[in-house]
């Protein structure tokens, strides 16, 4: 299990390519950064299932589940606005 300081440094080793990531997929400075945020609050909330020793891959697996649910909350909100 990784301690809470482990994801601490994971954030700062791979926040700045996985915040570049978000941005491609999200399309917005904004989003990137609030996707960013919730991509290590998820990862410090399930630290239980981080692999310690290659922790980069369940980031981005993390960060991409964030940026879907991002996303799919955009088309609701698009959705809504079109009704």
């Amino acid at each position: 299990m990784a301690r809470a300081d482990q994801v601490e440094a994971w954030a700062e080793r791979y926040g700045k390519e996985i915040h570049a990531c978000l941005w491609r997929m999200l399309a917005d400075p904004q989003d990137a950064d609030d996707g960013l945020q919730e991509t290590f609050l998820r990862a410090l909330r399930h630290r239980s299932r981080a692999p310690i020793l290659e922790p980069r891959a369940w980031l981005y697996a993390v960060a991409g589940n964030v940026a879907r649910s991002q996303l799919r909350l955009r088309q609701r909100e698009g959705e809504r606005r079109a009704d």
